[in-house]
């Protein structure tokens, strides 16, 4: 009975030691899920705190200074924010001669894009000329012709400047060799324009297109372009109203005014794209 009694003695303390470890083992659970805790809440009010300075030093006062951007744009209104061939005859008239700061808009583009060249300051003797839907030429026999979105020629100077504009859609690729569009344009202008100075320009707001590019090909996106053309939004109507459309395609008003749909990542997104390039 001795032995007996001493294993029952010896079972019950290995349970009450057993049931000590679990109660530590639980009250360092709690700890730690409790510091864990304070330390979500204390990340959470930083994130809060560094996203309400983003908005409130940067994203609301840009806002209020360019108050028109909130107002309804043409393309919005008739449903068309996102039609590629709406957007090539805004740029298309914007970057023209007719416009009397056409070229110098045009300037400050490609000099946006990194676009030196010295070629391009004879964009102010006003002699080249702008076109959209370009058609191309067939390659070969039984080849679709092509067009070219954007293409503004000088003849005079000899140079052209082809863009290739993209909003949602990829650059497509088409035959047995699977060329992509740009091989198209690029062997039509080589053509066409023997001789002359070329720029190929690759405009697009979705940024798949980056993989995309190759060769003489240089890529830009729709930032570029609403930051070019924002020092000039007193100065033409048209102006004006597309810096409006390119707003609410790169930018939701809900995101700019409204607390519920800011967020630290789009806040500090408007300020790399948009507010550090303005200063």
């Amino acid at each position: 009975m001795a032995d007996e009694e001493k294993y029952t003695k010896l079972i019950d303390e290995i349970k009450i030691l057993y049931t000590e470890h679990l109660n530590k083992q639980n009250i360092l659970r709690l700890d730690r899920e409790k510091k864990f805790s304070i330390f979500c809440n204390e990340l959470q009010d930083l994130y809060e705190q560094e996203k309400e300075k983003i908005y409130d030093v940067y994203v609301r006062p840009f806002v209020n200074q360019y108050s028109f951007l909130q107002e309804a744009s043409s393309l919005e209104v008739i449903g068309k924010l996102k039609y590629e061939t709406y957007h090539s005859l805004f740029l298309k008239y914007i970057w023209s001669c007719q416009n009397p700061f056409g070229a110098q808009i045009l300037k400050d583009f490609l000099i946006t894009i990194g676009q030196e060249k010295k070629w391009l300051n004879t964009l102010f003797c006003r002699n080249y000329e702008g076109c959209i839907e370009e058609r191309t030429k067939a390659l070969r026999k039984g080849n679709d012709k092509k067009r070219i979105d954007l293409l503004f020629v000088d003849k005079k100077n000899e140079w052209c400047i082809v863009i290739e504009n993209k909003i949602d859609s990829e650059v497509h690729y088409s035959g047995s060799q699977k060329r992509s569009q740009l091989d198209f344009y690029y062997s039509h202008c080589e053509k066409t324009y023997m001789g002359y100075n070329k720029l190929y320009i690759l405009l697009s707001y979705n940024n798949k297109n980056t993989s995309h590019v190759k060769g003489n090909w240089i890529y830009a996106n729709y930032y570029t372009v609403f930051k070019s053309l924002l020092k000039y939004h007193a100065k033409d109507d048209l102006i004006r109203d597309y810096l409006k459309s390119l707003f609410k395609l790169l930018f939701s008003n809900d995101i700019m005014l409204n607390n519920e749909y800011n967020t630290l990542y789009r806040g500090m997104q408007f300020y790399n794209n948009i507010i550090s390039n303005i200063k």
